[in-house]
């Protein structure tokens, strides 16, 4: 991903953010000769004691002053509050940040040797994107820091298991190691990869191939519904051999065997018989009754049980001339 891509989500300010965080920020990072020298001096000053102090019981902002002004003026607030104030002196400086949010390494229970994590270590702190490097973790809020938790570990007694190694908080990125601390790039580019950006794309990307799927999926219920509907409407006024006789000759014609105009129905059976011999016999059977129907004495007429067994015949042939009707599609279209 480029600077562009990266401007778009992650160089955001509000509108009313006041014109003094920018200069707080020019400030606190005069004299830097990186970005990420720039970064580190922000992280130092809101989390330096003198000035900043972490807690959890604070007024709320007032409705005419930006968050990150009010925690300028005050002093005072939770993590969430630092972590936004870093993130948008970051971006008015020109560096994508964002804020992370997750759960701190919680607390060690040792009667049960394990590690716990719930509702009381939430946590807010910041990435910041580096050419070459990827999202870079920053802790801005006082008294806690990614790299050296401040959990105490328990005491430990004479023969107790030892303390297993605390682990890093959740969703955070590697800090770069001494000595290769990312530098600033002038214009726009970038090698380094971008995780969250790619993990939009690819959510995107799938929301709309499973959008697409149900859009085919739902034209294909509506295309059967309407075929169906046609269909049963074409042979409304038949009887229930006859309807099944133009069916059977219906479903054959699109499955690519339709009947001759000279041919009789017999015959055409016999052919259909010969492309189709697992339904051959349900084939014979539609036949006989519907030429015994169409052509017979009226006394030979199928009765109703007879025109139940008829019907049962139906999802049998259906089934194989669907089957057909895909084969041929799919090769016409291979």
């Amino acid at each position: 991903p480029n600077y562009a891509v990266l401007s778009q989500y992650y160089l955001q300010t509000p509108a009313d953010l006041s014109p003094n965080v920018l200069k707080v920020a020019q400030q606190w990072t005069n004299g830097a000769t990186n970005t990420y020298q720039a970064m580190k001096m922000l992280e130092s000053h809101l989390t330096d004691p003198a000035h900043f102090t972490y807690s959890i019981s604070n007024p709320p902002v007032p409705g005419n002053i930006d968050a990150v002004s009010w925690l300028l003026h005050t002093g005072r607030g939770f993590c969430t509050y630092y972590a936004t104030a870093m993130t948008m002196m970051a971006r008015l400086l020109g560096v994508p940040a964002r804020i992370v949010n997750g759960f701190n390494q919680g607390h060690f229970d040792a009667h049960r040797k394990v590690w716990e994590v719930d509702g009381d270590n939430a946590h807010s702190w910041v990435q910041v994107y580096f050419p070459g490097q990827g999202w870079i973790s920053f802790d801005p809020t006082p008294g806690f820091s990614l790299d050296n938790p401040t959990n105490p570990q328990p005491t430990q007694t004479p023969g107790q298991t030892p303390t297993p190694a605390r682990p890093k908080p959740t969703a955070t990125a590697t800090h770069p190691t001494s000595g290769t601390h990312p530098t600033p790039t002038s214009g726009v580019g970038g090698t380094g990869s971008n995780t969250s950006v790619l993990g939009d794309t690819q959510r995107q990307m799938v929301f709309l191939g499973i959008s697409l799927i149900i859009l085919v999926v739902a034209l294909l219920v509506l295309a059967v519904a309407i075929y169906r509907y046609k269909f049963d409407k074409l042979y409304a006024n038949a009887s229930l051999v006859s309807a099944l006789y133009w069916r059977v000759s219906r479903l054959a014609s699109l499955s690519g065997v339709p009947p001759r105009e000279s041919q009789t129905p017999y015959e055409y059976t016999r052919v259909l018989s010969q492309r189709f011999p697992r339904v051959k016999e349900p084939l014979w059977r539609i036949t006989h009754v519907f030429v015994r129907e169409r052509w017979g004495a009226q006394y030979h007429s199928p009765g109703a049980a007879e025109e139940k067994d008829i019907e049962r015949l139906w999802p049998r042939i259906r089934g194989t001339f669907l089957r057909a009707l895909i084969f041929r599609f799919h090769r016409h279209v291979g």
